[in-house]
């Protein structure tokens, strides 16, 4: 891979990833000012934005740090170390947020009622609980990997495998996938769930407010799938056949999945302004009444 296409997409990365931070970051601002049900379905989506957050600006500097590094031939493998263990565990906790968002929608439509007066919360708590748990696994699992790299000749570029144990590498990659697999299967379960939703559905508030949450929601779902899922399950199996993907295109996975949070943080973002215009119309018929 030339180097003109390789700063190309490391810039491209960095650029994504800032403008998805501030999008998520105005989003969590912005939700504090709603407390109406249809933002309440959303809730659990919301929370898992600080995973998100989290993501953009780790792999956001551990890229812009690899940008440096590679004109300046000069790094620091401690450095490298950990922003890129604070950048994997990160993208783990966004896979175990997918997982709880899809949970979350299909005891949603399951106990509609009881979602939006309990459940809800009890969601929301389980997310916050394996997010942080998740986070601090993954992390902790890096840290036991790391290589005593003092009398190792450095390469001329930042590289996280020259500080980074195989091992833990190879169990991170497993993880992931296992989860991807996992995720995957609910995302099949909630496609059902949709499905006999939409049959048995009522005109009631409630429903309409769980139709447009999921709206959302399955627009995430074909994101993740077509920008993070596909990518994945060709790249890792060539991975373990010792076909590196990333070394003939470049590192793609990263900037894809920084482009799979841009389009959440995007989603997200419509989705208030339409109900800040909705509701700004309701007040002003009123008024004129």
């Amino acid at each position: 891979m030339g180097i003109t296409t390789t700063v190309i997409t490391r810039a491209a990365t960095i650029s994504i990833g800032l403008l998805a931070a501030i999008l998520n970051c105005r989003l969590i601002v912005c939700y504090r000012k709603y407390h109406n049900t249809e933002i309440t379905q959303l809730s659990t989506v919301f929370l898992t934005l600080f995973a998100h957050i989290l993501y953009n600006i780790s792999t956001a500097v551990n890229t812009a740090y690899s940008l440096i590094g590679m004109f300046q031939e000069v790094w620091s493998p401690p450095a490298v170390f950990w922003m890129g263990a604070a950048m994997f565990a990160s993208a783990f906790t966004v896979v175990v947020c997918n997982c709880c968002i899809t949970l979350d929608r299909i005891i949603a439509m399951r106990r509609p009622v009881r979602y939006a007066h309990q459940y809800s919360r009890y969601c929301q708590l389980a997310t916050g609980v394996l997010m942080i748990s998740s986070f601090a696994v993954i992390f902790g699992c890096h840290t036991l990997g790391y290589k005593d790299t003092t009398n190792a000749t450095k390469p001329r570029e930042p590289a996280l495998n020259f500080v980074l144990s195989v091992d833990i590498a190879q169990l991170f990659l497993t993880s992931k996938t296992s989860l991807c697999v996992v995720n995957f299967v609910l995302t099949l379960l909630f496609v059902r769930e949709i499905y006999v939703f939409l049959k048995r559905t009522q005109n009631t508030e409630v429903h309409k407010n769980i139709k447009a949450a999921n709206q959302v929601v399955v627009v995430q779902v074909l994101a993740e799938v077509i920008l993070v899922v596909v990518p994945e399950s060709i790249v890792i199996p060539t991975e373990y056949l010792g076909v590196r993907l990333s070394a003939i295109m470049g590192p793609f996975i990263i900037p894809m999945c920084m482009t799979y949070t841009l389009i959440c943080a995007v989603l997200m973002t419509a989705k208030l302004r339409k109900r800040k215009a909705a509701v700004t119309v309701s007040v002003v018929t009123a008024k004129t009444c």
